[in-house]
């Protein structure tokens, strides 16, 4: 599947996401969330941001790929207090599981009820598999990690570009991990017959 194709598929089904208010999350190839974010209006124009150039700064871009989301989950919320208290729950949740590209980490729960969510899946099955192949996911892990890491070193270093350097590089180190136990077990196949 070529990228324009790609990018029909990735359109025609953000098209599907919900235009009341409530919370997102970004979710990779591997169903780990990324990001978390929240819409006090259409979390179908919050969310879309996301997949385009038009997010609000250069950061943004060198943290996350568009090309890295692979499905969003999305959670209707009753008024502006329970979109907040919901965004920070789901935040602490996910980045207590594995690190977020968020900024600001709560440093507590907060707790609330957690309505249930809905589910879009950005690309096709086939684009999933070719991502989720440890040597794909390795090399690209590797790759973002040279260019954020770049940006940090020439345009711009602080808290925020020094916490998704970190995620960033526990990322790859989880992919790189994966990659090497799977050239270890056809290695080992090779050696058994």
């Amino acid at each position: 599947m070529n990228i324009t194709q790609l990018q029909k598929h990735r359109r025609k089904q953000a098209k599907l996401l919900p235009t009341y208010q409530g919370v997102y999350v970004l979710v990779d190839w591997f169903n780990a969330a990324l990001y978390v974010g929240a819409s006090i209006d259409s979390i179908r124009k919050r969310a879309r941001r996301h997949l385009t150039s038009a997010r609000s700064d250069l950061l943004s871009n060198q943290k996350m790929m568009t090309e890295e989301i692979a499905f969003i989950w999305f959670y209707p919320t009753v008024d502006r207090e329970h979109t907040k208290m919901l965004e920070q729950h789901l935040i602490f949740t996910h980045d207590a599981h594995r690190p977020l590209m968020n900024s600001k980490v709560p440093e507590e729960d907060c707790i609330c009820i957690v309505p249930e969510k809905s589910i879009i899946q950005l690309v096709p099955d086939c684009e999933l598999e070719r991502r989720r192949d440890p040597a794909e996911a390795y090399r690209h892990h590797l790759s973002m990690l040279g260019k954020l890491l770049e940006y940090v070193l020439t345009t711009k270093d602080n808290s925020d570009t020094r916490k998704a350097l970190a995620v960033r590089h526990s990322l790859m180190e989880y992919h790189r991990a994966a990659f090497v136990l799977t050239r270890c077990a056809a290695e080992e196949d090779e050696d058994d017959e």
